[in-house]
């Protein structure tokens, strides 16, 4: 154990001090941990500190997995970046990009991602940007973010499709469609067959397709009566 300690970088403590951790720690320890069996214990007990130390910085367990998840996708928006500022079309779709990946990197913990949980610096400013552009190019602020709440909507659902794909082996729902359309009558739900049995619900081609319709929808709202 203390050659872990050593590793994780976990301080030791002298007579009658706590151990000394750091955020950091704490989030490293529990990204090593599936995200069901992060709790404050498993987190004490992989730094090999007491649980009550963690309470220096996390009250529970759910502000414990919302730092996770704060730290994750921080890290992940801090890595990339929009275009410059022009073309709004391209800043969206870079955008929903962005919000995907962070999303698939952080699995089962985005659940747990709160806005602005720990302060989300890169992400606000992200999305203070799209919103400009889409206000500059003619769109009422109230439309400008309900388009971005779209955004981040269809970005979500992406990345829960990936990470459950990737969970199974399979999309769930693949199978199921399978089952429905293999107990329907022959010459029955034909059209829908054929798109199906190609369809893969976690493919870029899905995702590309949906920021595609956003985009033109949002076209259509800068179009003149």
């Amino acid at each position: 154990m203390d050659d872990v300690n050593r590793a994780a970088g976990v301080r030791r403590p002298g007579r009658g001090r706590p151990a000394r951790i750091s955020r950091g720690q704490i989030v490293a320890a529990a990204r090593g941990l599936p995200p069901e069996g992060v709790t404050m214990q498993a987190v004490a007990t992989a730094l090999g500190v007491d649980r009550s130390t963690l309470h220096y910085h996390v009250p529970d367990r759910e502000a414990l997995v919302e730092l996770v998840a704060s730290d994750i996708l921080q890290r992940e928006f801090a890595a990339a970046e929009l275009p410059a500022a022009g073309d709004w079309r391209e800043t969206l779709r870079v955008f929903g990009r962005h919000i995907r990946d962070a999303m698939i990197a952080a699995g089962a913990f985005s659940a747990y991602y709160r806005l602005p949980a720990h302060g989300a610096p890169e992400a606000l400013q992200q999305t203070e940007q799209a919103l400009r552009e889409l206000i500059d190019a003619g769109l009422s602020e109230t439309d400008a973010g309900h388009a971005l709440v779209m955004l981040s909507q269809l970005a979500a659902a992406a990345a829960r499709d990936v990470t459950m794909a990737a969970r199974n082996g399979t999309h769930p729902q693949i199978a199921e469609v399978t089952r429905a359309h293999a107990a329907a009558p022959p010459g029955q739900l034909d059209a829908a067959r054929r798109f199906f049995d190609t369809w893969a619900p976690a493919s870029d081609e899905q995702f590309e397709f949906n920021l595609d319709l956003l985009i033109t929808g949002v076209e259509q709202r800068l179009t003149p009566a």
